[in-house]
Parts: C-alpha cells; sequence; structure tokens
C-alpha cells in the first residue's frame, strides 16, 4: 500500500524531528499534546514506535531514515481505521464512558482532560474520534 505521496522522506522526517545530544528523535514543531525537545515516540512491546504522517515507525528504523536516508524494508502497519478494543470498556479506540453515561473521545488541553464530544452510542463517538485524527493528520501534514 505505499505509495509516492505515503513515502515518508529525509527531509520530511528532518522537517518534523531533530536529533538530540543523546542521540534520540526529538520534536522540533509543537504537535497535539507534545512540546518541542520532547523525546518522539510511545514504547510498545518492549520498542519504541513514533507515529509520523499516520504511520508507526520503529524509532531505529526513523533514526537509519534520519542519517543515511534510507528507511528498512521492515514497518510496522499503519493502524486499521475501526476495531473492536478488549481492552477498552467502549470496545473502540480513543472512546471513554463519560458520568452522564454517554460516549466521549477524550483529549487533553491545558493539562485538564477536556472532551471533543459526547455522542450517544459507542459506534457514533469512534466516527468521531476517526475524523479527529484524520483533521490533526492533515494539521501535521501541513507544518
Amino acid at each position: 500500500m505505499t505509495t509516492e505521496s505515503h513515502t515518508l522522506t529525509q527531509q520530511r522526517l528532518k522537517d518534523l524531528l531533530t536529533m538530540d545530544e543523546e542521540g534520540f528523535l526529538v520534536w522540533t514543531k509543537p504537535r497535539q499534546g507534545l512540546k518541542v525537545g520532547k523525546r518522539c515516540g510511545t514504547i510498545s512491546n518492549g520498542r519504541r514506535r513514533i507515529c509520523v504522517a499516520r504511520r508507526f515507525y520503529r524509532e531505529a528504523d526513523l533514526i537509519s531514515l534520519y542519517l543515511n536516508g534510507t528507511l528498512p524494508n521492515k514497518q510496522i502497519e499503519p493502524r486499521k481505521k475501526r476495531c473492536l478494543y478488549s481492552n477498552s470498556t467502549t470496545g473502540y479506540r480513543g472512546v471513554t464512558i463519560v458520568r452522564s453515561g454517554r460516549h466521549g473521545v477524550p483529549y487533553v488541553a491545558q493539562s485538564r482532560k477536556k472532551y471533543i464530544c459526547c455522542c450517544k452510542t459507542a459506534e457514533e463517538a469512534s466516527e468521531r474520534f476517526l475524523q479527529y485524527e484524520a483533521f490533526v493528520a492533515r494539521e501535521e501534514a501541513s507544518i
């Protein structure tokens, strides 16, 4: 599914990230909930993964692209658009149950938990979450 428009380039990566003195990748531009200079990614199964342009990459692979201009063929598959999560109370990624019993899509702003929306059904909230995720990706692409 890799096409020319989905290919991450060294220049695009260097626009978004830089390498600090310890050799870690850090953000150079602010993103949703992340500060400039903060180490990129999250740890999953003992490895750090970094989301760039709605795709997850291993930190080591992005370091290779950053330094050498080549991305190894091994990539983590992009997240599925919609799937049920067994470890979620609602069964949908990004959806929680609000005190009122409705389904909300939370985010953090100014160190406080807020909601993008509160919906009657988890399915509707999941759709809103996917719309919000697409919006964030478009904003990230325009940086």
